[in-house]
């Protein structure tokens, strides 16, 4: 076992051995020392806690939002959101029908409901807008329960209910806010008490940061009725949620990858806003979490020129507008964080996502800015599942992006794709992740998706193992789960970036060393680059392989001719020289794999003899690059800005 993991899970038994009192208790005895005695000089501080509404926006405030909608984007966001509400009253009443385990599709609408309604009302006063919220929370709190064994689900509905229970507390009929009130509690927050329902406590991912965010935020609504039980919530999120935080890369990366990143960061930002403004605190947290702060970098460099991510682990690829960026930039004073979330905004054609009030809320505390470009070409963070991304520009939609991933498939939703890259030229994706799988889809075979041990059914599934990625297969294994690659150097040199990667601990027991290398050349081309030394075997054989949605013809020995539309993109086999190349269907073994219609693989089989060292180097060639024949020295000599 590496050092790099050796050393996370030392840290995350510590971590857990600290919570476990927690979970069994679901009491604030967790913290101690000078923590315990800063949460409790807070409480000692008499703190001041504002009527209703409480949450995100007091009252009075909405004057803070019309002032900023002189901006044409942020006035479309409003009248987006504010059009979605009027579409969303002739909508049924909410049912509680589970998708399989999860009530978790209802929350969530629940939530887009009765927020953007709420939104609409306070900015509007239209009473259509109130009365159809009422009527909705009314059905809710009717619900038997909010499914606490899939505890995600009693989350968001809570943060739904929350939110008009606070932001309609005035207008609604005493009968009625006392059945609401009443949910909130009995089906939202003493559910969380159970240990049954609570091991979010101790978990270090998503869920703590969604689970604890909703607690809170159900705690602050329900503030004045039972004080010494809101605090008691309260502490014991401040406490729980530090092992989410403490998982942010030094550099800002989130090791879920950037979906679960829009998930999880999304409710932490709402976390630390609730308790901003209803308490004027964060408690500490975010003056020891320098990750944390770096975190929108992050978003922000895996959005690619074509507005894709790079999405890696449970990803998906598309994007749209996310309102946390609005809350990073107004923290950092950093407007080159809002550079994509402008060309979102200006893209949009849909305004329908759950939390996008957030971006208004947010953007008020602010006001309008200009937003400038950001200046990093090359971005590189070292752990919390390492990866790297490189473009050659900003501004142009051509622009070359390429992304490479470290890490380990060990991370909480995490792949087999230790190695692999997306990559983009002339506006076209044509390097691709075939993303994540449905998670119903698979649980509905029966199949037990979230083990990460090496023998786990995760890695049966084609789309979360090596065989679907952008990287390397060695005798037709699997990765090491318990691998993590990281970055040995980098340079942001405009005519030679690039990236290389230590793959030694992913193909452990496999190969002796592989190192793989990315660069963007001149600002024309691509070069994949793997160092290979084999171990004391009679012969190893490894097969490099790409995923691509494009059209495939192989025109000579060793070059790929890649097409969609009028683009093209040569793919070229340097070394070895006598590759055979390959192209074969992108499709797994099993019943419950994803078709991936459309896609396909690409690339070559080659095998190596016996404690022998070989280098496989393939050229990613857009059809409009002026040069690609130049020698490219070996990895060890690649030009460095700087070790890691």
């Amino acid at each position: 076992m590496s050092v790099t993991i050796m050393y996370k899970y030392v840290n995350f038994a510590v971590a857990f051995v600290l919570m476990v009192p927690l979970v069994l208790s679901c009491q604030s005895d967790i913290l101690a020392g000078e923590d315990m005695d800063g949460i409790e000089a807070v409480w000692r501080s008499s703190v001041d806690v504002p009527g209703h509404p409480r949450l995100f926006l007091l009252k009075g405030e909405e004057k803070n939002i019309k002032a900023i909608l002189t901006d044409m984007q942020y006035a479309k966001v409003h009248n987006g959101i504010l059009s979605t509400a009027e579409n969303l009253l002739s909508k049924p009443l909410s049912e509680r029908v589970l998708t399989g385990k999860r009530l978790l599709d209802v929350s969530r609408e629940c939530i887009k409901r009765i927020f953007y309604w709420s939104y609409a009302y306070r900015m509007t006063a239209d009473s259509r807008f109130l009365e159809r919220a009422r009527q909705e929370m009314l059905a809710v709190a009717s619900f038997s329960d909010w499914n606490p064994s899939h505890f995600l689900d009693v989350a968001e509905m809570t943060v739904a209910m929350s939110i008009g229970y606070d932001w309609l507390y005035d207008d609604l009929p005493d009968t009625e806010r006392a059945l609401i009130k009443d949910a909130i509690l009995k089906k939202g927050l003493e559910p969380s008490m159970d240990s049954e329902n609570n091991d979010f406590l101790w978990k270090a991912n998503n869920w703590n940061q969604v689970c604890n965010a909703a607690m809170v935020i159900g705690a602050l609504a329900l503030y004045e009725d039972d004080e010494e039980f809101a605090k008691e919530i309260i502490t014991r999120s401040v406490a729980s949620i530090k092992l989410a935080l403490s998982g942010y890369g030094i550099d800002g990366n989130y090791p879920e990858g950037y979906g679960y990143w829009g998930y999880g960061t999304s409710y932490q930002a709402i976390f630390f806003s609730a308790l901003q403004k209803a308490l004027q605190t964060d408690f500490g947290l975010l003056s020891d979490v320098p990750g944390f702060d770096n975190s929108g970098q992050y978003a922000l460099q895996m959005i690619a020129p074509s507005l894709l991510s790079f999405n890696y682990s449970d990803t998906d690829s598309g994007t749209s507008i996310n309102p946390t960026l609005f809350w990073f930039a107004q923290r950092e004073h950093d407007s080159s964080l809002l550079w994509i979330e402008r060309q979102q905004i200006e893209r949009a054609t849909s305004f329908s996502y759950r939390l996008l009030p957030f971006l208004l809320l947010w953007a008020s505390e602010v006001g309008s800015i200009d937003v400038v470009a950001p200046r990093k070409n090359v971005w590189v963070a070292r752990n919390a599942n390492a990866v790297a991304v490189m473009r050659t520009s900003w501004s142009n939609r051509d622009a070359i992006y390429v992304g490479v991933k470290g890490g380990s498939p060990a991370e909480s939703h995490g792949h087999m794709d230790v190695g692999s890259f997306v990559l983009e030229a002339q506006g076209v994706r044509w390097g691709i992740d075939l993303g994540m799988q449905d998670y119903n889809s698979l649980e509905s075979y029966g199949l037990s998706i979230f083990g990460t041990e090496q023998d786990s059914e995760r890695w049966k599934v084609f789309r979360m193992n090596n065989f679907s990625h952008n990287t390397l297969a060695v005798d037709g294994q699997l990765q090491r789960v318990d691998g993590d690659a990281s970055f040995i150097s980098y340079s942001d040199n405009p005519l030679f970036m690039n990236a290389v990667l230590d793959l030694t601990p992913v193909y452990e027991g496999l190969l002796q060393e592989v190192r793989r290398g990315i660069a963007i050349i001149d600002n024309g081309f691509v070069v994949v680059q793997d160092e290979i030394k084999t171990l004391n075997r009679i012969s190893t054989g490894v097969r490099w392989s790409m995923a691509t949605q494009a059209t495939v013809n192989i025109v000579d020995r060793n070059t790929f001719c890649l097409s969609q539309g009028e683009r093209r993109l040569l793919v070229r086999v340097v070394q070895p020289e006598d590759a055979v190349l390959r192209v074969w269907p992108a499709t797994g073994r099993y019943e419950y794999d994803a078709s991936n219609e459309g896609c396909s693989l690409i690339g070559f089989d080659t095998w190596i003899p016996g404690n022998v060292s070989r280098t496989l180097q393939v050229r990613l060639i857009p059809e409009c690059s002026p040069t690609s024949e130049q020698d490219v020295p070996a990895l060890s000599e690649w030009k460095v800005t700087s070790y890691l």
